[in-house]
């Protein structure tokens, strides 16, 4: 589908999980491998709890848009501290909630708000598209990336049962339902320089790729995400590899059949394929905020060269190749 290559500074950085209500005690409970999963006061499957990984300031019946809007307030609040005045706020949401959130996305930032990008896991990656563009044609200016969704809702638990891909005792292979938000602040590396902002890391090249189509008899060999990963590998310096890479892999069995061909195909390009990162096991799924978080978590454990944050949906890929 695309790919875009350009160079964008990550110069701020904030969260909120349920791990943690900041980015620091987030990063550092998901490198510790703290989890948070529980059986939901509430919603059911089968008339069974299920078990998530709730954001627990809040109450557990907020309705879906003011959970979203507190997780966003306290993501975006924290990252403003260290880049204060953003040139614009562009925010990474699920399906259908743009409009609903419109007023608090004006109300998040003294700036101006660009159409926000809609999706599931794809979402921050299209985002991050969408930055590097606009740092490309105003150089100078600077952006707010913010993302936030969560599974635990009535209508997003009927919709994973529907399509067989929630955890239950009756299914091993699906995903638990979690919530989270972040937010990212980035800059162009010259005014990042410029303005004296020390840059967390460095967003190279962001693709996204659809599944190829299929023989009616043929089987997925996750030729999707392996071409998303090449287009962002043409990045990289002759001989350099992949240091570290964090993935977003919630239990699907799909999921582990694309990497599994994937890391086949292109392990002489990583340092270690065979080992990844992944936030899902202390998270859970958090949907569109999924590219966003990777993000954040391989900025703080990438020690030098480069990283890979991979985040998919169904059909779609999408990789994120980072520098430090």
């Amino acid at each position: 589908m695309t790919l875009t290559v350009g160079e964008a500074a990550i110069t701020a950085l904030g969260a909120a999980t349920p791990v943690g209500a900041n980015v620091a005690v987030t990063l550092a409970s998901i490198r510790a491998g703290i989890v948070r999963f529980a059986e939901h006061p509430w919603l059911l499957a089968n008339d069974e709890p299920i078990v998530a990984a709730r954001f627990a300031p809040l109450d557990d019946k907020a309705p879906f848009a003011s959970r979203l809007s507190a997780m966003l307030s306290l993501a975006v609040s924290e990252a403003l501290l260290t880049l204060p005045e953003p040139g614009a706020l562009l925010a990474a949401l699920p399906r259908d909630q743009s409009q609903l959130l419109a007023p608090h996305l004006r109300g998040l930032a003294p700036t101006r708000v660009l159409q926000p990008v809609e999706g599931e896991h794809s979402a921050g990656a299209r985002a991050l598209q969408t930055a590097l563009g606009v740092l490309k044609a105003q150089p100078k200016s600077s952006l707010m990336v913010a993302c936030a969704d969560s599974w635990l809702e009535r209508a997003g638990i009927s919709f994973l049962r529907q399509q067989e891909r929630l955890k239950t005792p009756d299914n091993s292979y699906g995903l638990i339902p979690g919530e989270a938000a972040v937010a990212i602040g980035l800059m162009t590396p010259t005014q990042a320089r410029a303005e004296r902002r020390n840059a967390l890391a460095t967003i190279v090249a962001v693709s996204v790729e659809k599944d190829p189509p299929l023989a009616e008899d043929e089987v997925p060999t996750g030729r999707g995400l392996t071409t998303a990963i090449e287009k962002v590998l043409g990045s990289l310096p002759k001989e350099a590899k992949i240091e570290r890479w964090h993935c977003d892999m919630t239990g699907e069995r799909w999921r582990g059949n694309d990497v599994c061909f994937t890391v086949a195909r292109l392990a002489r390009r990583f340092k270690r394929i065979e080992s990844y990162d992944t936030h899902t096991a202390s998270v859970g799924d958090v949907g569109a905020a999924s590219a966003f978080l990777g993000t954040a978590c391989l900025t703080s454990r990438l020690e030098h060269g480069y990283g890979l944050v991979v985040a998919c949906d169904p059909g779609v890929h999408t990789a994120i190749l980072i520098r430090k």
